[in-house]
């Protein structure tokens, strides 16, 4: 486990990068250093999505709720590298995401890519 101070980082450029998601909720941030310079995050991302019309048409999961406005509560799983300076600092930023591809998995993973290009 490492200092607060890039997980603080790691935050901000998480809720800057996907601040357009509606309720957007991290939650369980883990971090590692396990190598100096260098730390591993993994966490989760629970948000509320826009329902594709072709998601509809091929039949939801059973048990995924259609929220008013035609949208769904989704969430995902994703793991950083962050790289820092000497001064403890964010120099290099790497991201993916590690979930599934169900409907839920597919729904989310295009509204995270999609909010990260606006």
């Amino acid at each position: 486990v490492i200092s607060s101070k890039p997980q603080h980082q790691l935050v901000y450029i998480l809720r800057k990068g996907f601040a357009r998601l509606e309720g957007l909720e991290l939650k369980d941030l883990e971090t590692w250093e396990l190598q100096p310079g260098e730390v591993t995050a993994r966490w989760s991302a629970r948000f509320i999505a826009p329902l594709p019309p072709t998601a509809r048409f091929r039949g939801l999961p059973a048990g995924m709720a259609v929220l008013p406005g035609e949208k769904v509560a989704v969430g995902t799983r994703l793991r950083a590298v962050l790289t820092l300076d000497g001064d403890g600092r964010v120099c290099r930023h790497t991201e993916e995401i590690v979930a599934g591809f169900g409907v839920p998995d597919a729904i989310a993973r295009y509204e995270l890519l999609t909010a990260r290009r606006q």
